[in-house]
């Protein structure tokens, strides 16, 4: 372990840990299993949390728009996934559960008192592409979608 490069050495290389091990080859197919969902890379490079917030980040990438990935709320250590523009974008993909559910109320009422814009989508919405297109109307562009079960 002493010959273990620093923290700082991987990130100034690489970026981050999870990207020297898909650099290295450890992780099959580039991603891995977290408590809360697969993270992987998105078509554009950005590091996703989950394979839905990886299917939105490449709706946005193959929409041509320009997107930021872990924006801040106003006034909040708090983070959205998305930003476009102006608007703030939240994959809600674990509703249901209490925790989780409890930090959704809070980004909801931090947006609603700071009048952001913020376009929440839920797991039903990725099932569902006529949904989706409507979902993503709000950035000004119809995404064409082609939802596979």
């Amino acid at each position: 372990m002493r010959s273990k490069p620093s923290t700082a050495a991987i990130k100034d290389v690489f970026g981050s840990w999870f990207d020297a091990l898909v650099e290295s080859g450890v992780l099959e197919g580039g991603a891995r299993q977290n408590t809360r969902g697969i993270q992987c890379h998105a078509k554009d490079g950005h590091l996703c949390f989950s394979l839905g917030e990886k299917t939105i980040d490449d709706i946005l990438f193959n929409m041509g728009l320009r997107h930021e990935r872990e924006p801040s709320y106003p006034e909040s250590a708090l983070r959205a996934d998305f930003k476009v523009g102006d608007i703030l974008i939240e994959y809600f993909g674990l509703a249901g559960n209490p925790e989780y559910d409890e930090k959704t109320k809070m980004k909801l009422e931090l947006a609603r008192r700071h009048h952001v814009r913020l376009l929440s989508i839920y797991p039903r919405d990725l099932a569902d592409g006529k949904r989706l297109e409507s979902t993503f109307s709000i950035l000004g562009a119809c995404p064409r979608i082609t939802v596979f079960s």
